[in-house]
């Protein structure tokens, strides 16, 4: 594998927000792509898997901005992006893609997740070791919130966010953390008190699925995805159901009806001549055991990093980002993929996507 630039944070999610908890449509939507180093966002049409265009969400800010992760609330028709290098997530209109206003956040942002009830968006902010709540809907913070402190003392500092479909719980992972060992974190959305952890090998990730039954947390470094239940919590600790082995594992999606889940191998390629060097990776989430997994295609310049997911209305459809990029590259990747339950394992529809440039976050906005 060609060295890849050093723009690329492998240490990233996912997942991040690798699907919007939203109310599923039957028409066909929009797939939103937060370009890292290009200070964009792409739109891609979901019929024709083309991209539309790539928007800018650059303003009147201090420095050049860096979008790391893209959300979408139905309840407001909004676009949020949180924006690394100004300290802020920017708010836009999801018909026009205008900026509509912005909100500060702590240093260091980072991962993000925005619940499909239009109640809060949390935002990771990796450097002042804090969360950024705010309000959807009016823009207003409703709560900073430091990662427990003996994590803190340890080195830890936040990572990865995601909230539960009824938005009860939010769940966020610490790295970092001396020792073997990295944790998740549930919290309460309600009191914002943590309500139980569970450690984890190092560089941990999260995903839930829709009906709440499941817990899924990749470990990007122990090569291993931790399956909890959210819902058994003995003496603040977060019930265990299945730890299952899969190399590099780091970003996660689900199908809409729960069936499978899909996990990115972020090394990719990195690890081709081993048998485990595939890319995509699925999980029948009934009976927690992995049904197979996809090779990357062979195409020119594609970044072997597959790093974040997610899935259309239907459960047909799988988008993938490609991160990084190669030296005098100027445009980045999207890969869709045909799924189906009675055909899970992802297999590549000979599409390719070029967005902008170091493509992160990727959410789905669906068709009205």
């Amino acid at each position: 594998m060609k060295k890849t630039a050093s723009l690329l944070a492998i240490t990233s999610l996912y997942a991040v927000q690798s699907l919007c908890s939203v109310a599923w449509a039957a028409t066909a939507g929009r797939i939103l792509v937060a370009n890292r180093t290009s200070g964009t966002i792409s739109i891609i049409d979901e019929k024709t898997d083309t991209l539309i265009k790539n928007i800018s969400v650059a303003g009147k800010f201090a420095r050049p901005p860096e979008p790391m992760y893209v959300n979408y609330s139905p309840k407001y028709n909004r676009i949020l992006v949180n924006d690394r290098a100004n300290n802020q997530i920017i708010a836009m209109n999801a018909d026009t893609y205008e900026i509509q206003n912005t909100v500060p956040q702590g240093g260091g942002a980072f991962h993000m997740w925005t619940d499909g009830l239009g109640k809060q968006t949390w935002s990771v902010n990796d450097v002042d070791k804090t969360f950024t709540v705010i309000n959807p809907g009016n823009l207003k913070i409703l709560k900073t919130i430091p990662i427990p402190a003996d994590l803190a003392a340890q080195g830890g500092k936040p990572h990865d966010i995601l909230l539960d479909k009824k938005a009860k719980w939010a769940f966020t992972t610490i790295v970092g953390i001396e020792g073997d060992n990295d944790y998740v974190v549930q919290y309460s959305t309600k009191t914002f008190k943590e309500l139980g952890r569970f450690a984890t090998g190092k560089d941990p990730h999260v995903g839930i699925l829709n009906d709440d039954s499941k817990l899924f947390v990749p470990t990007q470094m122990a090569n291993k995805v931790y399956v909890l239940d959210p819902n058994k919590i003995t003496k603040k600790i977060i019930k265990k159901l299945k730890v299952l082995d899969i190399p590099s594992a780091h970003g996660i999606t689900w199908m809409p009806n729960n069936q499978f889940a899909y996990v990115t191998n972020v090394a990719g390629d990195a690890l081709k001549g081993s048998k485990n060097h595939n890319g995509l990776w699925a999980i029948n989430t009934k009976t927690m055991k992995i049904v197979g997994s996809s090779a990357l295609p062979k195409l020119k310049k594609l970044a072997a990093h597959t790093h974040n997911v997610t899935v259309n209305a239907t459960g047909t459809k799988l988008y993938l980002t490609h991160s990084g990029h190669e030296i005098g590259t100027v445009e980045g990747d999207v890969t869709v993929w045909n799924i189906s339950s009675k055909k899970p394992v992802p297999v590549y529809a000979k599409k390719r996507i070029h967005v902008g440039l170091n493509p992160f976050g990727i959410a789905y906005i669906p068709g009205r």
